[in-house]
């Protein structure tokens, strides 16, 4: 019997009986090798096997978090799979699907985050009160999952500007991302700097839109990523070249990303081959853009 399938056994043989420390047991014992296999799918040149198995993933992490609701570590997992199998992968072909994953990864941040008091607190006392008790408190352990949260609350967000309701929790995702930014600068090759960029180029003006900000802070993540990390090029191209109208920045990001090396950055090597393969598609259907 392979060894992942057996630990997977025993995991569930433990999980299943009593007693809350059995399953933070559990956990403690699954994360480690969910983690792994997430690097590895990062790595993978096998784009249909990682595609076809993220969302088994995804169910396996919920039970994580239900199992152990103070695991930091998981929860982060977690979100993060939610906003990055939406945001990289789902959203160019089925918004729909990627508007539920958001809306997933964005409930299970906020709930963990919401069960800190001061975080709660703050939060319900209005965006610049957030703002105040995190610059006092400086939760560096919390950046990542506060910076996975905004990217799912801002892209539901984004989908969602029809309701005034949702359009009230923008003040709290620039909050969360400016925090990342401050706690986590370089966190996931400058991906709070990706988000805070999508956000200002789809965003009304009237609502703080700002091309030109939205272009510096692309600039900024992909000069953090040494211009490795394929997808912000694509992403860049998507959001802010198409959102300005200029079709050369949209052309000249796009051919980057085809003209580079296939292993330019071989632990995202996945994520770099559904790079090319956007670009591709996107050159050619760049009359939809413009």
């Amino acid at each position: 019997m392979p060894k992942l399938i057996w630990l997977l056994l025993v995991v569930i043989s433990v999980a299943v009986g009593p007693g809350c420390s059995r399953q933070n047991l559990a956990v403690h014992m699954t994360a480690p090798v969910i983690e792994a296999a997430l690097i590895e799918s990062f790595a993978s040149r096998d784009r249909e096997t990682v595609r076809q198995g993220i969302p088994g993933q995804l169910l396996l992490l919920r039970g994580l978090c239900r199992s152990d609701p103070g695991h930091l570590g998981v929860w982060t997992t977690t979100v993060q799979l939610y906003a990055s199998h939406a945001m990289f992968f789902v959203e160019p072909e089925d918004p729909d699907w990627a508007v539920a994953l958001y809306g997933e990864g964005k409930d299970l941040g906020l709930r963990f985050l919401m069960r800190k008091d001061w975080f709660a607190e703050a939060w319900n006392a209005g965006p610049d009160s957030l703002r105040a008790e995190i610059e006092r408190r400086r939760p560096v352990d919390l950046g990542p999952l506060m910076m996975w949260t905004a990217a799912c609350l801002g892209q539901y967000v984004l989908y969602n500007q029809d309701r005034p309701r949702v359009m009230l929790d923008l003040p709290y995702v620039h909050v969360l991302l400016d925090a990342s930014m401050v706690l986590s600068e370089k966190y996931f090759y400058g991906m709070p700097y990706v988000i805070k960029g999508i956000l200002l180029a789809l965003v009304p003006q009237g609502y703080g839109g700002n091309l030109e900000e939205s272009d510096r802070y692309f600039q900024k993540a992909m000069a953090i990523a040494h211009r490795r990390f394929l997808l912000q090029q694509v992403l860049y191209a998507r959001h802010c070249c198409a959102a300005a109208l200029d079709e050369e920045c949209f052309v000249t990001a796009l051919e980057e990303v085809l003209a580079a090396p296939e292993d330019l950055l071989p632990e995202m090597r996945f994520v770099n081959v559904v790079a090319r393969e956007q670009a591709r598609e996107m050159l050619e259907r760049r009359e939809e853009f413009f």
